[in-house]
């Protein structure tokens, strides 16, 4: 899949970077392609903080529970694409999507590396794509605690009663936000209303 390429970047942009200030998840059906990404980017000794992961409802989880700075994606996962699943990501985390496809168009808050590349590439990728996001200003989570509990609540409620996937239930919610004009805690409340003990 990876070219086995030498790890260092040119060297005064690889000291000028810091490391990401969340974590960076790295998510391959195949577990022997995550620990190669994994890999790379320890020996460069720029980022440390890596999760691995194999499902896409598994990065949805990990980044509405940690402080994620970046998704490094395959395009297809044994659960999802890797269009749903950044069409289900909290706005701001941006990915890296690999593929072997050069016309492969990226979609949403992401980016393409096409496969082969050497390890410099995909460190000048994620040094990019952090760069980029740490530019832009931040915005305040407004969302308290009860609410987001209130959300998930809903969200489990909607697979429980309507037989969807977790991406599935919080599509559903954001497109019915969206649709409506009201925000996401506005609409499980509505789905809490609609379908509790029923």
């Amino acid at each position: 899949m990876i070219s086995s390429g030498s790890s260092e970047g040119s060297g005064r942009s690889a000291r000028s970077v810091s490391s990401a200030s969340g974590s960076i998840i790295i998510a391959m059906p195949a577990h022997a392609d995550a620990v190669r990404l994994r890999d790379m980017l320890l020996r460069s000794g720029r980022y440390s903080d890596i999760i691995l992961s194999s499902m896409g409802s598994q990065i949805l989880s990990l980044t509405r529970e940690r402080d994620i700075s970046l998704v490094i994606s395959a395009v297809k996962f044994h659960d999802m694409g890797y269009e749903e699943m950044v069409s289900s990501l909290a706005p701001g985390i941006p990915v890296l999507v690999l593929t072997g496809n050069p016309s492969l168009i990226p979609f949403g808050n992401s980016e393409k590396l096409v496969i082969p590349f050497r390890a410099s590439e995909l460190l000048e990728a994620v040094r990019s794509l952090l760069s980029r996001e740490r530019q832009k200003p931040k915005k305040r989570s407004t969302r308290s605690p009860r609410e987001q509990q209130q959300i998930d609540e809903a969200k489990h409620l909607l697979m429980e009663k309507k037989g969807m996937s977790e991406p599935e239930a919080f599509r559903y919610m954001q497109k019915t936000s969206m649709d409506a004009s009201r925000s996401l805690y506005e609409t499980a409340s509505m789905v809490l209303l609609l379908y509790k003990d029923k």
